[in-house]
């Protein structure tokens, strides 16, 4: 079973310090529930929010990694 999330842009805010864009694609149902039960968020779409965000401090962690071995 997947999830489908609506599609629509929204226009940056002089209240909101970064603009957001909902964008409609299938999530598999299981996957998103296990996601969301060890994230720690609060709701569905704040774990799809963190998983970018969580990808991203990886992958940089892993790099930094690589170049101190390559110190060495």
């Amino acid at each position: 079973m997947s999830v489908a999330l609506h599609t629509s842009t929204l226009l940056p805010s002089p209240f909101v310090k970064e603009s957001h864009m909902a964008t409609k694609f299938a999530l598999d149902q299981d996957l998103l529930d296990r996601t969301f039960r060890v994230s720690g968020e609060p709701t569905k779409q704040a774990t799809v929010a963190r998983v970018p965000r969580e990808l991203i401090a990886r992958r940089e962690q892993r790099r930094v990694a690589e170049l101190f071995e390559k110190l060495e």
